[in-house]
């Protein structure tokens, strides 16, 4: 990009859609320069929460979804993001917050607050916390920390649902990028209304089954796209890489393609990145 290009995509756009093509690709996923997506399908990511498990304690926070301000805050936060895109043919769909962190019991593992405990420490005269306080006498037996984040996610996933649709009506909601460890079903059951596919950011050399067949149960049946996957090896310049790291290149080729070919099995499986 600097040598070839002097840093500018609009230069670069077009080679670079020459080789994904040449190489088989026929999508990009979120994060794709503009110039690129105009040659090019493409999803667009949308940050609607800091709730992304790889963030510091510093970045990391739960948003108050009872709270209109903050409601109104990511309204604003969609139509930002997404008004740019809007008249793009390629536009394919759009996902939400990548690798957020559901789950209770993983939270005070990672040593993050959960959800529910960030409600229940606001302030008094904060929405959230009202409706923590609310939620015994509604619920009775009934009104467990599960519970209440399902009601959390309920809240969540009808704001940012609704506003989605409405900004961008000819495109696939993919939703959240879900790690499968960190998502409860019962999570994926309230964002199913409000999604049409449902996507995964998978860990590991070996495509998981069981963990594919019960997010596409508690979906309701919607298709999954593979929205950010790899398996990588070292080389002498980069001995430490992202992923799960195998030996040598051609290991990885061979799990890569067993991998593919295990998920596009699952007649579900729409697409991965």
């Amino acid at each position: 990009l600097a040598d070839r290009f002097d840093r500018d995509w609009s230069a670069m756009a077009s080679n670079v859609n020459e080789n994904l093509r040449t190489w088989g690709y026929n999508s990009t996923g979120y994060g794709t320069p503009a110039p690129l997506g105009k040659l090019i399908p493409y999803a667009e990511g949308v940050h609607t929460a800091d709730t992304s498990m790889y963030f510091g304690n510093k970045q990391f926070s739960y948003p108050d979804v009872f709270d209109p301000a903050w409601q109104e805050e990511v309204k604003q936060t969609l139509q930002r993001k997404i008004k740019p895109h809007k008249d793009n043919p390629n536009l394919m769909g759009i996902y939400w917050t990548d690798m957020p962190l559901w789950d209770l019991k993983y939270g005070r593992r990672s040593g993050k607050a959960n959800w529910v405990e960030a409600m229940k420490a606001l302030p008094e005269e904060a929405p959230g916390r009202q409706r923590y306080e609310e939620f015994p006498a509604n619920r009775g037996d009934q009104a467990t920390d599960e519970e209440f984040l399902r009601l959390i996610a309920r809240t969540y996933y009808e704001v940012i649902g609704k506003e989605t649709r409405r900004l961008a009506p000819d495109s696939i909601i993919f939703g959240e990028r879900y790690g499968p460890n960190i998502t409860p079903s019962f999570v994926i059951e309230e964002a199913a209304p409000w999604i049409d596919a449902v996507a995964v950011q998978p860990y590991g050399n070996d495509f998981n089954v069981a963990d594919f067949d019960r997010i596409h149960r508690a979906s309701g049946g919607k298709g999954i796209i593979i929205c950010d996957h790899n398996i990588s090896f070292p080389t002498e310049e980069h001995p430490k890489t992202m992923w799960t790291q195998l030996p040598t290149v051609e290991e990885v080729a061979q799990a890569h393609a067993r991998y593919v070919n295990d998920a596009l099995s699952r007649p579900y499986i729409l697409g991965y990145h």
